[in-house]
């Protein structure tokens, strides 16, 4: 059956039972007064109203939102004014009233039918390339890119640490706690080249909101991602446009009125280098008319006092560290691994196809956040043939092929480690430790709270440090090198450095004594067994130490000054 033969039969049954509806009624129902129609009217454009405040759909075409809102509005007003011509004009032929239906049902049909052959020819099948080419990797030397990582630099608190510790710090506040509760948000972000995760207080409750919305939100939480340390930040003024508002301040809605025709994601939380607290609310396009969301430019507003403002991409400032969402880096390094050498090879050969690993997680580069994930082939994926940074900000992509564990043996190999404990493993970071990917992650026990750390060599997994602090688990993780150190390790090339001694530390890990030399601004460690007068070793003596490269001593020998 054609649609034209649909519409006609059900133009035949309606023209039926009009027929019988004439013949029954001789005048108009006298139960619904016409006075009561544009009650009706009123009533349905108030519904829609109310809708459209809840929903906030974008005046955009290019959003799927905005034709789910406004095709459902259409058809209401259609049959609404379908049943006031049939009620009160009952003489009236039923093909003159039922016409506006019928247009409108043809125009839906149309718009569904262009709909699908739009997302059908803008598909990857005619659109392989373009779509691999939303992101491009640029390859780069894991040891150049990647610095050797310090403590304090290593962001170790998750997201599930972070609100424990957030909430407790909350819990011992009594003023707050009862009108306030912390926003799960707790987004990552650098401040002053520091990781930490910030998170806006909110109103704990509609009675809570009606009592202090005047006021404002007073603070916010701040958790230092290497130490755990919160801290409860006072702005300069109380937080008045936030994501617990009721009204027209929730961020959302005062987004929305103020830019009606942007297509958001959802705002995240931020604070720039003065402690300002923002929403950074990211605008998008669609790459392919209907498909493929690429962000524009971002609106920033002030949490304070709400102003704002649009920045295309390029004039984003540069404390901003969260404008593309990972869900888009991710689909686009995915486009980007599947469709390089063609549709049709991503579905039959799949010749040089990759994906990327099932986590993902955050580093601190150069003050900007990174994505971090893992990138494996599609057939397989045991192991990572490489992993790929993304900035947040920017969405410059670095790709490092080099081989490596897939992340979830890398955590199975952690948790074994400890297994008579049945601690498990948060989604691992990655660092440079001693020129090598390094992947780190906190071990939790069954309630969520963070119990040991671990260090797994990324190209050896079966090469694991555990320990009961950041501290710990790098002394026993480079004791663990140092002891497992094999033949070839010993005769590989080995160089003489010769400097004064500026600081010694010692380490006690099993037993087993190493000493960790500062010469020259540079820190080598030596084993106590290669020269048993390391123990009297003073600051300002001349050493010559042969190193290798991941700065090990193999011989340590005092010059005469």
């Amino acid at each position: 059956m054609t649609i034209n033969d649909f519409f006609q039969s059900l133009n035949r049954n309606f023209q039926a039972q009009g027929a019988v509806y004439q013949r029954k009624v001789a005048k108009p129902i006298k139960s619904l007064p016409k006075k009561l129609w544009p009650s009706f009217y009123i009533l349905l454009t108030l519904a829609w109203a109310m809708a459209y405040f809840v929903s906030l759909p974008p005046l955009n075409w290019q959003s799927l939102d905005t034709w789910g809102f406004f095709i459902p509005l259409v058809g209401s007003y259609i049959f609404l004014h379908y049943l006031h011509r049939t009620i009160t004009h009952p003489y009236l032929p039923a093909k003159q009233v039922f016409k506006p239906v019928k247009l409108y049902l043809k125009a839906v049909a149309i718009l569904f039918f262009i709909g699908l052959l739009v997302l059908f020819f803008t598909s990857p099948i005619f659109n392989a390339k373009a779509y691999s080419r939303l992101i491009t990797p640029h390859e780069g030397k894991f040891e150049k890119a990647i610095t050797e990582t310090k403590i304090e630099q290593v962001p170790i608190i998750d997201r599930g640490t972070a609100q424990r510790l957030g909430n407790r710090k909350l819990g011992t506040i009594t003023d707050l706690v009862s009108q306030f509760e912390p926003s799960p948000a707790y987004t990552q972000i650098n401040v002053a080249n520091k990781p930490v995760r910030v998170s806006p207080l909110r109103y704990a409750g509609f009675f809570k909101w009606l009592a202090n919305s005047k006021q404002g939100i007073p603070n916010y939480l701040s958790v230092d991602m290497t130490d755990g340390e919160v801290k409860l930040m006072k702005p300069r003024q109380a937080m008045k446009y936030t994501e617990s508002e009721y009204f027209f301040r929730q961020i959302d809605r005062y987004l929305r009125f103020n830019y009606p025709t942007k297509i958001f994601g959802h705002p995240s939380f931020e604070v720039d280098d003065k402690g300002d607290p923002y929403y950074i609310a990211t605008t998008y396009r669609k790459n392919f008319l209907l498909r493929s969301m690429e962000p524009n430019g971002a609106v920033l507003v002030n949490a304070m006092d709400g102003s704002h403002h649009f920045y295309n991409l390029k004039d984003i400032p540069n404390w901003v560290d969260r404008v593309y969402s990972s869900k888009i880096v991710v689909n686009q390094l995915n486009q980007h691994g599947l469709f390089k050498n063609g549709f049709f090879n991503s579905i039959l050969a799949k010749k040089g196809a990759t994906k990327t690993t099932k986590g993902y997680n955050y580093i601190v580069l150069n003050d900007d956040v990174w994505l971090y994930t893992g990138i494996t082939s599609v057939t397989s994926d045991d192991s990572n043939i490489g992993f790929v940074l993304t900035n947040m900000r920017t969405k410059e992509t670095k790709q490092f092929n080099v081989p490596a564990a897939e992340e979830y043996s890398a955590m199975q190999s952690a948790q074994g480690a400890v297994q008579e404990k049945s601690y498990k493993s948060t989604f691992p970071i990655l660092i440079n430790k001693n020129n090598r990917p390094t992947y780190i992650m906190s071990l939790k026990d069954k309630a969520g709270l963070v119990k040991m750390y671990a260090m797994v060599d990324a190209q050896d997994y079966q090469k694991v440090a555990t320990g009961s602090s950041l501290q710990a688990v790098m002394a026993n993780y480079d004791q663990s090198h140092l002891a497992n150190s094999s033949d070839e390790d010993e005769k590989e090339e080995q160089k003489t450095i010769t400097g004064i001694l500026e600081d010694k530390q010692s380490v006690v890990i099993d037993g087993k004594t190493v000493y960790y030399l500062l010469i020259d601004g540079e820190v080598y460690y030596a084993p106590v067994s290669i020269n048993d007068r390391l123990p009297f070793v003073q600051k300002g003596q001349k050493l010559s130490l042969k190193v290798d490269h991941k700065k090990k001593a193999h011989e340590v020998k005092l010059e005469t000054n």
